[in-house]
């Protein structure tokens, strides 16, 4: 079972930030409510790979300890933006790949570190092993001039953004008072330095990430082979 102190352990030996840093992040997060908690030991809580995105988001952020609730809030919670929507209301991830809910970037992220030991997300995405006889590539990226996000895998895109961010001739209202586009004006000004800072994560850190959280191999370890990497149930092709 992984639990948040082996997710911590991962980052820090993925991103060369000190575990000790980590551990204090986590600690405001789990005193937020943002990470699972239960007991200590044996009976502490199984981290889930939204545990794992939102340290992740705190860390591409970046910015003081306590200030890692506020950004996982800001950032976790932008919405997938309306071009990446169907008429069904679905992501174009969703749509594609028959992977679970990305409307939020936290919940993007999250499926993106959950796919590497999901045996049922891996069928998902299985035609791109299949095919190309490697690892599909995913990159998640966030900007902090002006708050949005992406998700990606292979060439298939989801934007996200502030749901209330003003768009196109909507840039008009955005001087009207309104309860959304003040929310929106907040958040622009806690992180607009006037420099474009731009974080990215893909396979390098997604990867053995999920394998660590899906509790596949000891955090800080190699990463696993490709053809160890688990099977949808039932064996290995589409069928």
């Amino acid at each position: 079972m992984a639990l948040i102190s082996h997710i911590v352990k991962e980052l820090a030996a993925s991103t060369g930030t000190a575990e000790k840093s980590i551990t204090v992040i986590a600690r405001w997060l789990r005193e937020d409510g943002l990470l699972s908690q239960k007991g200590h030991g044996r009976g502490a809580a199984q981290a889930t790979p939204l545990d794992a995105a939102r340290l992740l988001i705190a860390l591409m952020i970046g910015g003081k300890s306590k200030n890692a609730p506020q950004a996982v809030r800001d950032f976790g919670q932008l919405v997938i933006s309306p071009p990446y929507l169907d008429e069904e209301n679905r992501t174009s991830i969703e749509r594609h790949f028959g992977l679970p809910s990305c409307r939020t970037f936290e919940e993007g992220l999250a499926v993106l570190i959950d796919v590497w030991g999901n045996g049922d997300a891996m069928r998902a995405m299985r035609k791109y092993f299949d095919r190309a006889m490697r690892t599909p590539r995913v990159l998640a990226t966030l900007h902090d001039h002006s708050p949005s996000g992406s998700i990606q895998i292979e060439n298939v895109n989801a934007g996200y953004s502030h749901p209330h961010k003003p768009r196109g001739v909507k840039l008009l209202d955005a001087e009207r008072p309104n309860d959304g586009v003040a929310s929106w004006k907040k958040l622009n000004a806690r992180y607009h330095s006037g420099i474009e800072n731009r974080s990215l994560v893909t396979n390098e850190l997604l990867r053995p990430l999920g394998e660590v959280v899906a509790d596949l191999r000891e955090p800080g370890s190699m990463q696993l082979p490709d053809e160890l990497i688990p099977q949808p149930k039932g064996g290995g092709g589409d069928g």
